[in-house]
């Protein structure tokens, strides 16, 4: 399985609620900068600190990630 950020989803969530990268990386355990990488869609966090990512922002998880099947991908090769 591959995980996807929405990262427009993330970030619109992420300043509805008031947080700035640092405040949310903190809440959910990580790094600032690693935050930053995530929104900027250079690295996917691993599925547990992604949960912890939503549960920071006290969201589910199918609201800012989805699981992909790379096998049932067409544009996969």
């Amino acid at each position: 399985m591959r995980l996807i950020v929405k990262t427009k989803i993330l970030i619109g969530i992420r300043i509805r609620k008031g947080l700035n990268q640092t405040e949310l990386a903190a809440r959910a355990g990580i790094t600032g900068g690693f935050m930053s990488q995530i929104e900027r869609g250079i690295y996917r966090p691993s599925p547990r600190t992604a949960y912890r990512i939503a549960e920071a922002l006290e969201v589910g998880f199918d609201e800012i990630f989805s699981l992909a099947d790379p096998q049932n991908n067409k544009d996969s090769r």
